[in-house]
């Protein structure tokens, strides 16, 4: 499990033997394989009338979710399926939508943003596509969803009602299968959950008094363990959990550098080190089989995100980009070793894209 999003079929291509999930439709924008790093391939999953397309996770079963444009500008949730048709998830009546998160059983986890653009609710779409608005806290109007378990369990965060100084903070939360909603708390002001594991183990971060981030994770039963950040370092976060307990994330030094660092299921911290040309790192999701992915800041000047991998011999991959392109991202990772994300044009339009290892086994 890693830890994460829909319009009617258009356009995407074949590229036989490679992807096993896209067809051929007879929209705009195609697909083109772009041979990156050993082993990866980069596939652009092209766009559904509009210039924007973004990939932000993908299941075992090998069905995608993100976000697109529309040929009237506007920006909905979509959902691709095995055979690369894409499905409009719609935004429940709100201006826009994005999905963000697909279980195993095809569950979808995402975001709209209200009519009058004030406000953003998670929103959980069924199997069928059926969505449900999920609540709020008591007092606060906007809920962000950032992952979504094997039954339907939802983790992110929502905001407080104001206090006596009308001041609104954000905590971590959960909302159960039917969406009723439990605050997980905060050891400072604001928490933050990022993901949860098929055992309802939650992952994220939480301010001390300090205002300084630090990794936490919540267990099942309610207890709460805070995370070491590495020596010398002062923050830290986490964004990811497997189902072996391997958690990810990323902490800084002792020199204020952010490394992407690894904890083992009895919170020991390991570093799992940068590029030599990089100034920072961010690992935010990992597989069952270990394959964790996330972004480095590369460049002269640190300006340009590139999508990166981590494998379990130690090995770090730089993704690539397009060419002509400085920007990439990964969202989503499954258990075949599968990565999606975006990637930026020369003319700066982002486009979904897909990553896969043309040697590996996809279901």
């Amino acid at each position: 499990m890693a830890s994460r999003p829909k319009v009617r079929s258009r356009s995407l291509v074949v590229i036989a033997g490679m992807i096993g999930i896209l067809t051929t439709g007879t929209g705009v924008g195609s697909a083109v394989a772009v041979a990156t790093a050993d082993p990866f391939v980069m596939i652009d999953i092209g766009t559904l009338g509009g210039g924007y397309s973004i990939a932000t996770d993908i299941n075992d079963h090998g069905v995608i979710v993100g976000q697109f444009e529309n040929a009237q500008g506007e920006f909905h949730a979509a959902r691709w399926g095995r055979d690369g048709r894409i499905s409009d998830l719609g935004a429940l009546g709100g201006r826009s939508s994005r999905a963000n998160r697909i279980n195993a059983k095809g569950m979808v986890l995402g975001e709209i943003i209200t009519a009058d653009g004030l406000q953003q609710r998670a929103v959980r779409w069924d199997r069928q596509g059926k969505g449900m608005e999920l609540g709020t806290l008591p007092g606060g109007t906007n809920g962000n969803p950032a992952a979504i378990g094997e039954d339907g369990t939802v983790v992110g965060y929502a905001d407080t009602a104001p206090d006596a100084n009308s001041a609104v903070f954000d905590h971590a939360v959960r909302w159960n299968e039917l969406g009723t909603i439990t605050d997980l708390g905060t050891s400072g002001f604001s928490s933050s959950a990022s993901d949860i594991n098929k055992f309802g183990i939650v992952v994220g971060a939480t301010d001390d008094p300090g205002y300084a981030s630090h990794a936490v994770r919540w267990e099942r039963n309610g207890r709460t363990t805070y995370l070491d950040d590495l020596p010398g370092g002062s923050s830290s976060g986490a964004s990811a959990i497997n189902d072996d307990g391997t958690i990810l994330g990323s902490s800084t030094d002792a020199t204020g550098k952010t490394h992407a660092v690894q904890w083992d299921k009895r919170g020991r911290i390991t570093d799992l080190g940068v590029f030599a040309d990089s100034s920072n790192n961010g690992a935010n999701l990992i597989n069952d089989k270990g394959l964790i992915a996330g972004i480095t800041t590369m460049g002269r000047e640190f300006d340009q995100y590139h999508a990166t991998v981590w494998t379990r011999q130690g090995r770090i991959i730089d993704l690539g980009t397009f060419p002509g392109g400085t920007r990439s991202e990964t969202y989503g990772i499954n258990d075949d070793g599968r990565v999606v994300g975006f990637a930026d044009l020369p003319n700066g339009q982002l486009h979904a894209v897909l990553w896969l290892d043309p040697r590996a086994t996809h279901r």
